[in-house]
């Protein structure tokens, strides 16, 4: 399977790329709620090295509070996992997983639940301004770099 979400390849060093989402998801009303260093991780627990790698684990309070007005249950779907990775050719990947994926597999809960609809596209709204702002950002600081 290769479609596991929103993926941006960046000419742009990991680290930059890395706190350039950090920023730009704050600035879209999300927080970052997770960090996970899977290189260290994989290291630490089974001595498996592994190239540059951070799981992110995102959520969007104020979207957040309105969806469980509707669901309480709601909550599992709530967060989003972004991976930042680098290549080897220097250039950093970003994954962003689709919100709310358990319902994205299944259209028919739209009829369902259409007060959930409104939630899913805020936050496909509010992921798609923070990437496409990334994307601009980073390769505004690409070409800056080359001239």
């Amino acid at each position: 399977m290769d479609d596991w979400g929103r993926r941006l390849v960046l000419d742009a060093p990991f680290d930059r790329v890395v706190s350039t989402a950090v920023e730009e998801f704050e600035r879209e009303g999300f927080e970052v709620s997770g960090r996970l260093d899977v290189r260290q991780a994989l290291w630490r627990t089974l001595r498996e090295e592994c190239r540059r790698y951070t799981i992110m684990t995102v959520w969007h309070p104020a979207i957040t509070a309105q969806a469980l007005r509707h669901s309480l249950d709601i909550g599992v779907e709530l967060p989003i996992n972004v991976a930042v990775y680098e290549l080897a050719d220097e250039e950093t990947v970003i994954t962003v997983a689709e919100p709310l994926p358990g319902l994205g597999d299944d259209r028919s809960w739209r009829d369902d639940c259409p007060e959930l609809v409104p939630i899913e596209v805020q936050l496909s709204d509010h992921l798609a301004q923070a990437l496409g702002q990334m994307s601009r950002r980073l390769r505004t600081t690409a070409s800056a770099a080359q001239s």
